[in-house]
């Protein structure tokens, strides 16, 4: 998909001064295979932002994305990062690869930082450079702290409306912004909360007005929703921490399936595989390892105040949701005692015996106030 600014896009970002596009320059860059090939000049922008995420006390996420006319370039790009917005004091510095293979995204587990740090960071190629993004590092667990400040929201529903509570979360003096989860929306032009997008200026790319289903699907959704001047805002300004819910697979979902999946619809277990994969291509997320993209459970310590679990009550082991239909016979009614004996069924699960085991560990060695 080639973003399109409108009239609205461009004056908010003009507004709000997040300098998130770059026009397009002609620079020496690389070829299909390198970045070594001075014969070959190409147009990159930078039209959706930066951001940062799962901060550690020596660690953080950095996340860009290159828009380029090419999708079989692979290029290299430099990352900064400092204690300054103006890039006198770099902390560390380094290069990081990109092509289409990752839908032109790019994401640097940027180490080697202090705790308890604010730090500012960008991403350059030749002559273009990023928006710069703001972050913080965690305090280490030994440390004293009187107060630990969340940002905390869900339920991203483009068409539905504006992000105007994410432009007012950027402006806030918060440690981390806490995406609950349906961060996008599968559904189609005409769905769930589509009726107004056409008066708001808040439709679907020409190409992505269908439900999303396959992963070029999802990844254009994603480049849609972070075009959006006020989201791009607040993941300029602060570190977030997600977890996802549902819609970024599709209505209702639990680990085999969902309301919003039907047969005629494909492999599910391919379309949850896409779901994920871009999930975690536009998302400042870290991953457990570079093949791993289900579990994402996982711990961040704010000093000895507070300890955060996130937790995938969704995709990784829960059961099927119950359905009264299923229990309604034509004479009947409903067949209560078959209903109460599936619904206290021990088997039944939000979080699965892997994930269930690890908080209670967490829980019980827990030294947070």
């Amino acid at each position: 998909m080639k973003p399109i600014l409108n009239r609205r896009e461009l004056i908010q970002r003009a507004l709000a001064g997040v300098s998130a596009v770059s026009l397009p320059i002609g620079l020496t860059a690389c070829g299909s295979s390198d970045t070594s090939d001075s014969s070959n000049a190409i147009a990159l922008q930078f039209l959706h932002g930066v951001a940062s995420g799962d901060p550690l006390q020596d660690k953080v996420i950095l996340w860009t994305r290159v828009t380029v006319a090419d999708s079989s370039l692979r290029l290299e790009l430099d990352w900064e990062i400092a204690t300054d917005p103006e890039f006198k004091n770099i902390h560390n510095k380094g290069k990081a690869q990109t092509s289409s293979a990752y839908d032109f995204t790019l994401k640097v587990d940027a180490d080697k930082l202090k705790a308890n740090q604010t730090y500012y960071y960008r991403f350059k190629f030749g002559s273009v450079v990023s928006a710069v993004g703001q972050t913080k590092t965690l305090a280490e667990q030994s440390t004293a702290l009187e107060k630990v400040r969340f940002a905390v929201c869900s339920c991203s529903n483009y068409p539905a409306g504006y992000f105007h509570v994410y432009k007012e979360m950027a402006k806030l003096d918060v440690d981390a912004v806490l995406h609950l989860g349906d961060y996008i929306y599968e559904y189609g032009q005409g769905g769930y909360a589509t009726e107004d997008a056409k008066t708001l200026g808040r439709e679907f790319a020409p190409d992505n007005t269908q439900e999303i289903l396959n992963l070029s699907d999802y990844r254009k959704r994603y480049a849609l929703y972070r075009l959006d001047p006020d989201l791009q805002a607040l993941h300029q300004r602060h570190p977030f921490v997600v977890i996802w819910d549902d819609h970024e697979l599709s209505n209702d979902a639990w680990f085999n399936g969902a309301e919003n999946h039907q047969a005629n619809e494909g492999s599910f277990a391919d379309r949850k595989a896409a779901a994920l994969q871009a999930y975690f291509e536009w998302m400042p997320i870290r991953a457990k390892s570079a093949e791993d993209h289900l579990h994402i459970y996982r711990q961040f310590n704010y000093g000895n105040l507070v300890q955060l679990n996130m937790l995938d009550t969704r995709i990784l082991a829960r059961s099927e949701q119950l359905d009264y239909a299923t229990y309604m016979t034509a004479v009947g009614g409903l067949e209560s005692a078959k209903f109460t004996s599936d619904l206290y069924n021990s088997s039944r699960t939000l979080m699965g015996a892997e994930q269930f085991a690890w908080l209670n560990t967490s829980l019980a060695n827990s030294q947070a106030k």
